[in-house]
């Protein structure tokens, strides 16, 4: 039954507040424990007997008012309670979600690291002088672990001396590399191991049992902790398993049409090498998501310059193919025909997405572009007036409703924070954004233009090249004056598109990564024309015999501007840890403040958005009275920092032979969370055990 939207209770988006009330409870699981759970499957079926209640008094209520209608009674008129409809089906809505997530167990490394990891003394302000014989730490005695007197400490790949119970779950692969395909076993109770497994040893969706031989890596630990996903259902050990370890609970699809995909897939990636023997590797890497043969130097230049979703195959892929397509095959189809190419695109958009790994940002956009298509279709052919013009807001939530209900755990993990936040971005901020730099830029065209008054010839080249600011709002009259106000109107839209993306994801990206890249916010829309041409060239040059100099020259050009912006300082800027709240609140503000609905709110998300994004900047870390030092806990190796009253830090040794994510996850927080005013490095020798952070950091430009 419809809600009655003339009554005001029901909301003008309602797929909305069906995305929150999933979200909500995706949530709520994730905060609940496994005996929270039988009073969650109490209240649902409290919840839906209420709500069958409801709609029956409801449907009578109906009955009588339709019965005293036709009698001619029109005084009695009954109003049906859709308001309670609504909150206990939202209510019922998110307790079953819910129900689908729960708390991830935690490991017994995970019980004993509080106990075993040094800690701060209780009055940390009150360090000693230098000199003094009282350290600044102490150190907690080791509890009991069963397996730890059996196998050495530095002994990386030694077996384990009790066996280790099989892991099953459903592999999720997210990548590939140099070790293998990266992704996560997802236990039945949602909680998530991450794994290496070989190159087409299982695929996505498969119920798998794992019998490692060898113990995980386990991550390197600091006193500050290792910037994470908010919510994050992921173990932060890394279990590198082989081919003979793994087996298969579920049979392996034999659809003869997936088993062909799969072939096309690995053909097309072999053709890639024809483009070049550099360009080859990063064609892969674009086109079909396939990282496994690029330079780790190229890589990170990405990353350090803020464009690392270039090579993730995701929304910015599908919506160029799908602009493409669109412009190739809609303005050429008249009347009817339409249908055929929206059904076209969405074919070629599918295949693709089958072709580039399917993997969830792929998957996210390919199901973006069908809903748009078939909410499209249904518009016109409907022709009724009931139905709105498309919205980006109701598109995203009604994404987001789809991927819930299949996997609600999958709120959790970056991909679809980063993917909805910048999408929420571009949708709210884009447009403001964009008005307000074209604002700033007719103005500062304005006060030079008043500059450069006093000398004719400059000021003659000036209106020659960026016109007079004083008509800028006029219709062009010339051709060339009809491309330089389209030339404008793209670098605000890019711009603005940029800034308001990167707005959106920075408070998770301060959270998750611990490091933001101011640069991106230019890199992004200038190599996005590289990009486009790359995207639609590339694939075109794989299937059909086109010269490989219309690929490679592009990709060189690409790199020597990436290599450009990343001369900017603070590429990347690492940034101390702040509370996520804090983040949000800053996000908040400066939605309202873009927005401006009303003077009122405006003024309110202007003084929030500054307020807290102040806090966030200014320095939250005092220099000590004396020297502090900290001792990492790093395995088989050492890692010692030592910072001074001056906020100086001496690095003496960051290396390991057993820990991974030494430099992003105990040293680089320790460093942020001191933030550190000048840094020095010094090592007693080039082992790998004493070096292996500082040449991560040498490979990495940092």
């Amino acid at each position: 039954m419809e809600p009655n939207n003339s009554q005001g209770l029901w909301p003008r988006r309602p797929t909305l507040v069906l995305a929150a009330a999933l979200a909500v409870g995706a949530v709520l699981g994730r905060c609940c424990g496994e005996r929270a759970h039988i009073w969650i499957h109490a209240a649902a079926w409290a919840l839906a007997g209420a709500w069958t209640l409801e709609l029956w008094l409801s449907l009578r209520c109906d009955g009588a008012t339709n019965c005293r209608a036709r009698a001619g009674d029109s005084a009695s008129v009954s109003t049906r309670p859709t308001r309670t409809l609504s909150v206990l089906g939202l209510a019922l809505l998110a307790l079953i979600t819910s129900s689908r997530v729960r708390a991830p167990e935690p490991s017994a490394r995970e019980e004993a690291g509080g106990e075993s990891m040094p800690r701060w003394p209780e009055a940390p302000g009150t360090a000693p002088a230098v000199g003094e014989l009282e350290a600044p730490l102490e150190r907690a005695p080791a509890p009991e672990v069963q397996t730890t007197d059996a196998v050495p400490h530095d002994a990386a790949n030694a077996p384990l001396a009790v066996a280790q119970a099989p892991l099953r779950g459903v592999w999720s692969p997210s990548s590939r590399g140099e070790r293998g395909e990266f992704g996560r076993l997802v236990e039945a109770g949602g909680y998530a191991r991450r794994m290496v497994l070989p190159v087409g040893a299982a695929r996505a969706g498969e119920e798998l049992e794992v019998s490692p031989v060898d113990r995980p890596l386990r991550p390197a630990r600091g006193f500050a902790p290792a910037p994470r996903t908010p919510g994050t259902l992921d173990s932060e050990e890394l279990w590198v398993v082989k081919s003979d370890e793994v087996r298969r609970l579920t049979p392996s699809p034999t659809w003869r049409s997936w088993t062909t995909l799969e072939q096309v897939r690995e053909w097309s990636m072999q053709r890639c090498e024809r483009l070049g023997d550099e360009a080859g590797p990063f064609a892969r890497a674009l086109l079909f998501g396939d990282e496994s043969r690029l330079a780790p130097e190229v890589g990170e230049l990405f990353t350090r310059t803020g464009v690392r979703h270039v090579l993730a195959v995701s929304g910015m892929h599908i919506a160029l193919l799908t602009t493409f397509l669109a412009l190739a095959l809609g303005s050429a189809a008249p009347g009817r025909a339409r249908w055929a190419c929206a059904l076209a695109t969405l074919g070629a958009i599918v295949l693709y997405s089958v072709l580039a790994g399917a993997q969830s940002p792929v998957r996210r956009a390919a199901l973006t572009v069908a809903l748009a298509l078939a909410v499209g279709a249904l518009r016109r052919r409907q022709r009724v007036e009931t139905w709105r013009r498309l919205d980006a807001r109701s598109l995203l939530a009604a994404t987001l409703c789809v991927e819930l209900l299949f996997a609600p755990r999958a709120l959790f993990t970056l991909s679809l924070q980063l993917s909805y936040a910048a999408t929420a971005g571009l949708i709210v901020g884009s447009a403001p954004l964009a008005r307000w730099l074209g604002s700033v830029r007719r103005g500062a065209a304005s006060t030079l233009s008043a500059g450069l008054a006093t000398s004719q010839r400059l000021h003659t080249a000036f209106l020659l090249v960026v016109g007079d600011p004083a008509a800028a709002r006029l219709r062009p009259t010339t051709l060339f004056d009809a491309l330089r106000v389209r030339c404008a109107a793209a670098f605000d839209t890019a711009l603005g598109a940029s800034l308001a993306a990167s707005l959106a994801t920075a408070p998770l990206c301060w959270a998750a990564l611990g490091e933001l890249s101011p640069v991106g916010l230019i890199a992004t829309p200038a190599v996005g024309p590289l990009v486009a041409w790359l995207l639609v060239y590339g694939l075109a040059a794989v299937y059909l015999p086109l010269p490989p100099e219309g690929f490679e020259a592009p990709y060189h050009a690409l790199l020597a501007l990436l290599e450009f912006f990343d001369g900017a300082p603070a590429s990347p800027y690492v940034l101390p840890p702040r509370p996520l709240a804090l983040h949000l609140a800053t996000l908040l503000g400066l939605a309202l403040w873009s927005v401006r609905r009303t003077a009122a709110w405006s003024d309110f998300g202007r003084r929030l958005a500054f307020a807290t994004g102040g806090a966030a900047l200014l320095p939250w870390s005092l220099a000590p009275r004396g020297m502090e030092l900290a001792a990492l806990e790093v395995g088989h190796g050492t890692a010692l920092a030592l910072r001074t009253p001056t906020q100086r830090v001496w690095v003496f040794d960051a290396g390991t032979r057993d820990r991974n994510s030494l430099e992003r996850g105990a040293l680089g927080p320790q460093l942020a969370a001191w933030e550190t005013a000048e840094l020095s490095l010094a090592t007693s020798h080039w082992d790998k055990d004493h070096v292996s952070a500082f040449l991560g950091s040498c490979s990495a430009g940092r």
